[in-house]
Parts: C-alpha cells; sequence; structure tokens
C-alpha cells in the first residue's frame, strides 16, 4: 500500500510541474486586471489617473529593473487638462520593457541574503534520530532565470518575488550509534544530501506568503552522513556500514502561510505544507505566533527587504518569541522505510510500523540588528515509528543581507 502511495504521488509531483506552463510570457499587448510587458525604445501614455506618476517613482526607488519590472531613463511630464476638468499626465517611458500599473504587479525584490542553519541533538545532551543537519541557502535575483525556476508554483496576485538555492546535509542515526550490530526496532542509520531551487511569493497587501522547492540529491553512503560522523565523533559509529542504501532524492514541496491574527507586538499566521517524491510524502497544518518587537512578517522575508525599511512601523532592532506547532500526516519516509527504487537497505522500518500521524512543536527566540538575525529553536518531535522515542533538537540560524 505504501509503494502504491508513493508512486501515485510521484506521479502528482510531475503533473504539478507541467501545470506550471501557463506562467509563460504573455503576449506583447495590454489588458485590464494582469501584468504584461512590451519590448520598446521609447512610448508615450496618456493616463487618467493622477497617482500613476508617484506610484512609478517609488516603485524605481525600491526594485531594480528585471525583465517586466519598469525602469525609468528619461520621463518627459506635461499635465493636459480636458473638457471634463480631469487631469492627464503624458509622459515618455525610455527602456527594454515597461509595465503598465494594472490590479497585478509582481517584482522581483534585489537584496540579497545568506543563511546557515544548524541543528544538532547535542545542545540535549542526546545523540539519535534526528542527530545533525546543516543547511546553506542563498537568495538572490539572478536565480530567476535558472530553467528549473519555470517548475514552480506560480503566482496570480500581486507580490515580492525572491529565488534562491540551498544545500542540506542531514543525519539520522538509532539510540546508540557506536555499536556494530543492528538494532532492531530501533531507527536505521541514513543520511541525505541534496541542492534546492526554491522561489517564495510574498503578496503584502493580502499578508500571504506562498513557497515552492525542488530537491535533487541521494540519500545512502554517497550522502557522506557517516563520514562526517566519524570526523566530529571521537569514539567511532561502526553501524552506519548498516544505513539505508544509495537512492536518488527527487523531492517537490510547497508551503502556504496567511495571516491570521496581527498587531503591533503579536502576530498568528496559519500554516499549510506538504511534499512529494522519493524522500518524503507527507502533509501538515500548523500556527506561528510572534510576541515581541518585530516588523510586519508579511513586509518581506527579512529585516533588510527595501520594501519592509520604507515602512512607517519598520524597526532597526527587533527582539521576539515565537511559538510554532504542526501536525503532519506520514505517507513515505525513506529516512526509515528506505529509497523508493532501490529496496537493497539491509535494514528498514516495515510500513505497517510507521507512525502516520506526526506532532511537531518548537519555541524559540530571535534577535535582529540592521542586517543580521539570530534565531535559536527548541524543536520537539513525537515518535515517527511504533518502537520510537520523543525526539528534541536545537536549530539555530543567523542570516545576514546584503
Amino acid at each position: 500500500m505504501g509503494k502504491k502511495l508513493t508512486y501515485l504521488l510521484i506521479l502528482l509531483s510531475i503533473f504539478l510541474s507541467y501545470c506550471t506552463s501557463f506562467e509563460k510570457e504573455k503576449e506583447n499587448t495590454f489588458s485590464s486586471g494582469s501584468l504584461k510587458k512590451m519590448p520598446v525604445k521609447s512610448i508615450k501614455i496618456n493616463y487618467s489617473d493622477k497617482e500613476i506618476l508617484p506610484e512609478i517613482i517609488e516603485r524605481q526607488s525600491n526594485f531594480r529593473p528585471i525583465e517586466n519590472i519598469i525602469s525609468i531613463k528619461s520621463i518627459n511630464i506635461t499635465k493636459v487638462e480636458t473638457e471634463k476638468h480631469k487631469l492627464n499626465y503624458n509622459f515618455t517611458l525610455n527602456y527594454r520593457f515597461i509595465d503598465v500599473p494594472f490590479d497585478n504587479k509582481i517584482f522581483t525584490c534585489q537584496n540579497k541574503y545568506f543563511s546557515i542553519n544548524f541543528d544538532n541533538d547535542i545542545f540535549n545532551n542526546t545523540d539519535l534520530y534526528y542527530t545533525n543537519g546543516i543547511n546553506f541557502e542563498f537568495i538572490n535575483q539572478i536565480f530567476e532565470h535558472s530553467p528549473l525556476m519555470k517548475l514552480m508554483l506560480p503566482y496570480r496576485g500581486s507580490s515580492i518575488n525572491y529565488y534562491g538555492i540551498s544545500l542540506v546535509q542531514n543525519m539520522y542515526t538509532p539510540t546508540n550509534p557506536d555499536i556494530e550490530y543492528i538494532l532492531i526496532g530501533d531507527r536505521p542509520f541514513s543520511a541525505y544530501l541534496y541542492i534546492g531551487h526554491f522561489k517564495i511569493d510574498n503578496d503584502v497587501s493580502k499578508k500571504f506568503r506562498q513557497t515552492s522547492e525542488l530537491n535533487i540529491g541521494i540519500i545512502g553512503s554517497n550522502a557522506l552522513g557517516g563520514f562526517v560522523q566519524q570526523t566530529i565523533h571521537d569514539i567511532e559509529p561502526h553501524g552506519w556500514k548498516h544505513q539505508i542504501s544509495n537512492d536518488i532524492v527527487l523531492n517537490y514541496s510547497v508551503k502556504f502561510e496567511k495571516s491570521l491574527l496581527s498587531s503591533k507586538n503579536i502576530e498568528v499566521n496559519g500554516i499549510l505544507d506538504g511534499s512529494v517524491g522519493t524522500l518524503y510524502n507527507k502533509a501538515g497544518l500548523g500556527f506561528l505566533t510572534r510576541i515581541g518587537k518585530f516588523n510586519p512578517y508579511f513586509n518581506g522575508i527579512s529585516y533588510c527587504d527595501e520594501y519592509s525599511r520604507k515602512k512607517d512601523n519598520f524597526r532597526k532592532i527587533r527582539y521576539y518569541f515565537f511559538v510554532r506547532v504542526q501536525s503532519y500526516l506520514i505517507g513515505y519516509d525513506a529516512t526509515l522505510q528506505g529509497g523508493v527504487f532501490n529496496r537493497s537497505s539491509i535494514y528498514t522500518i516495515d510500513n505497517k510500523n510507521i507512525n502516520r500521524t506526526v506532532f511537531k512543536g518548537s519555541a524559540g527566540i530571535v534577535f535582529s540588528l540592521s542586517r543580521f538575525s539570530l534565531e535559536v529553536e527548541q524543536v520537539f518531535l513525537s515518535p515517527e515509528f511504533d518502537t520510537g522515542l520523543f525526539h528534541k533538537w536545537l536549530h539555530i540560524n543567523t542570516r545576514f543581507c546584503f
């Protein structure tokens, strides 16, 4: 049953990738209610809405041109009074593309971000289950042009878009990683390593954020989990020779976040996320609560966003406490059950012994100063299989903006 469900979810992920095909470029015509672009050297536009000019100038102060974003090399303005005594603005825009301000506006953020995420249970005086994880993230507008970004979910509303890549390695061990024989009924040794491509659509007006990500990599000895742990351990963990066999990692994940309560010093956001592929098949629902001194969550993904910094409520120094709770339905977990295509693993957890509902909760603090932030989070996870134990680890995140 689990194997059939996995194949079905893989087919679903392929179908979702084809669904993004309608995000192709629009024809070079104008249509109310959508964003259009026209390759020109110069064009004159008559527009009766007197707010258009300040809007264009404000947008130029926040974002530089990326394909369908307007950039003004020169602008000539004259006021024209019609018979009905309404002001018209005649102005000339000079650039490769122009963006006529209809209902939907899409921007690519020009800020760059570098994040380091580190997970380890040694801070809780344990060395088992999810024992170590490292995640490097880099967000830059140049990744918008990656061919894999065409597989990200489209967003039809007004949004600020972020494009990035990540490098992730996670390692898992049984309750005693130092023994040479297999602990039946315990977690198998496993590790995976992948490169991720992700896109974040942040809708400020609707207080909504959509994230989609494609992960490509490997699980098994080629992920170098055993090598890394043997390097940092005083006592060499011998059980890695029984780890999950080598297989490919191909996973697609999405996350949707929506504001439920927002005030000056407290926020509550709903979270809906899910993954399909050869590594994880799962769906989750949860909530994030923040209390303290912070910038509004949906003003941007970070404190140094140009858009966020121009808001009246922008705070340069931020510190707050947060709580995150999530419940997951589990379809498949390759770190417990082995790879989808390579079924030669020496030891895995049987499909019937997997807990289909898993609870994950965390609490932490964040301190941010200007372009730097530090986040420390204590994470708790309920048992993932019948004979498993509750587990906890510490998550540390540092982010730099430039």
